[in-house]
């Protein structure tokens, strides 16, 4: 896999967003043939997201005449249950952050000072593909014992008569909500095989949308995060706990498996991530 530290200058924290350019995202927007938009979250219940807390507080103002609903909210958004996504600050290995920084001098008690969710105020609009595994396959949901390769992701792309080009967003779809339904156990989920990370590298990818994760070790060894190391060595957004079921259905619709995506972050200054909304819109 190559590496992008350097490529866009000694102090980017944009890193592979980069490659999403005016022009790119205005043919992206050419893409929106109906204005059908497909939400790509995860639905929170407001009680799992305000840990001690009310989970909502009626407010009676000025004797009754005005009333408002509030509430507290508290979200450990890191993980696969919430929709997210990772800056580029959020993971390192021993080599070091994204742009080769020191873990140690960027981040304090008070957030990130290199690679925080900030940077990317502005969000991701870009063209969106969908890799449908499971319809690939023909099953329900992908197996652990069976992970996702980036030659498969080749051939499903060739396939579903699409390319996947730079600045692309790719969105995998494994058919984790299939997985939940059959009451199969969320830790030991299948995911993406790091042969993957070489396909995003080799079209110069600018995020990847999944809806389970990776497989993170194998037996007696090390916990790793391969495919996660997108983030610190391509400089990619990550969204993990994406919800494809929905697109990936409206895309066989349709036959086509390219579309607008747009998503934006909290602005959340030395944040490691934010929880996202990501929109399909085709």
């Amino acid at each position: 896999m190559s590496q992008n530290w350097g490529r866009w200058g000694a102090d980017d924290e944009v890193g592979a967003l980069n490659h999403i350019t005016d022009e790119r995202r205005r043919k992206a927007a050419g893409l929106v043939k109906q204005g059908r938009v497909v939400s790509l979250a995860r639905p929170l219940k407001l009680g799992d997201v305000t840990k001690g807390h009310d989970s909502l507080r009626r407010i009676e103002m000025d004797d009754g005449f005005l009333g408002a609903a509030t509430e507290c909210l508290q979200l450990e958004y890191h993980g696969d249950e919430i929709t997210h996504i990772d800056s580029l600050g959020h993971i390192w290995d021993s080599g070091g952050m994204w742009g080769g920084k020191d873990p140690d001098r960027m981040i304090q008690a008070d957030g990130l000072s290199w690679g925080a969710i900030d940077a990317w105020r502005e969000g991701i609009v870009t063209r969106g593909v969908l890799l449908d595994v499971v319809r690939h396959r023909g099953v329900d949901y992908v197996e652990s014992s069976a992970p996702v390769t980036g030659n498969e992701l080749d051939e499903i792309a060739r396939k579903q008569q699409v390319d996947v080009t730079v600045g692309d967003a790719v969105a995998v779809h494994c058919g984790r909500e299939a997985w939940v339904a059959a009451g199969r156990p969320g830790h030991s989920a299948p995911g993406l095989d790091p042969s993957c990370v070489d396909f995003l590298s080799a079209r110069e990818c600018t995020a990847l949308l999944w809806d389970q994760n990776e497989i993170t070790r194998a037996d007696g060894q090390p916990r790793t995060l391969p495919v996660h190391s997108v983030i610190w060595r391509l400089g990619m957004a990550v969204i993990d706990g994406a919800k494809l079921d929905e697109l990936a259905d409206v895309c066989q619709e349709r036959n086509t498996y390219e579309f607008m995506l747009v998503t934006a972050p909290l602005p959340i200054i030395g944040g490691s991530g934010s929880p996202v909304n990501p929109l399909a819109l085709l």
